[in-house]
């Protein structure tokens, strides 16, 4: 899978949600494409033939879905049903490509609302709250009540959401400098060739940072 964004809107959110359903270990299978272009963020699913774009919210449900374990959006279980569907709505607003520019104040609003230490349920976060984080981190819109920033410092203590933000933001820098030398050295990474072996080179790093493992096994 590749996921191609604007270095404008980071995706924090998106490679959040993937390392929290598809665990750190995979990281390396989703492959970041910054463009200095305004572009929209588009998840290319390249294992189908022809392969197929993803857009706006249904990236979050696509990441969800394709998990061996649905606990971020759980449609199984008929007792969540309203919970899906009020996830639904709250993933619809906040990807709208109509109003850019009102989402942080939506989001807010749709925390005052809410009245929970998260967006869906009291104790744990679900596809919305990481959507609804992923845009105020990359639009710099976290200002709000004191709530509001509760919630924000509890999503960006998850380790999915630290991570997230390392990789991206080490992403963007290098794809900026174009430079090799700031890379990780690993065993058949050819940075000066290969487009995507800087990416795989920096994920290889953070996995085997957090888990022990070696670089050059995971990369």
């Amino acid at each position: 899978m590749e996921l191609h964004f604007s270095t404008d809107f980071p995706p924090y959110g998106e490679v959040a949600v993937y390392i929290e359903a598809h665990r750190l270990e995979n990281l390396a299978s989703l492959k970041l494409i910054p463009n200095k272009e305004k572009i929209d963020t588009t998840l290319k699913l390249t294992n189908i033939k022809p392969s197929i774009n993803i857009t706006g919210s249904n990236i979050f449900r696509y990441l969800a879905r394709s998990s061996e374990h649905n606990s971020l959006y759980d449609e199984t279980d008929l007792s969540e049903l309203f919970n899906i569907s009020y996830q639904d709505d709250l993933l619809n607003i906040f990807s709208a490509r109509s109003i850019p520019d009102l989402k942080p104040a939506l989001i807010h609003e749709s925390l005052e609302k809410h009245g929970r230490s998260y967006l869906v349920y009291p104790d744990r976060p679900v596809l919305a709250d990481f959507s609804a984080w992923g845009i105020l981190k990359a639009t710099g819109g976290n200002e709000g009540s004191n709530n509001n920033k509760d919630w924000m410092n509890k999503m960006n203590e998850l380790k999915a959401s630290q991570i997230a933000m390392e990789v991206v933001d080490a992403t963007i820098k290098t794809d900026n400098s174009n430079s090799p030398t700031s890379l990780p050295k690993i065993s058949g990474a050819d940075y000066e060739n290969n487009k995507l072996d800087p990416f795989r080179g920096i994920v290889a790093s953070m996995i085997a940072e957090y888990t022990g493992k070696s670089a050059d096994e995971i990369f």
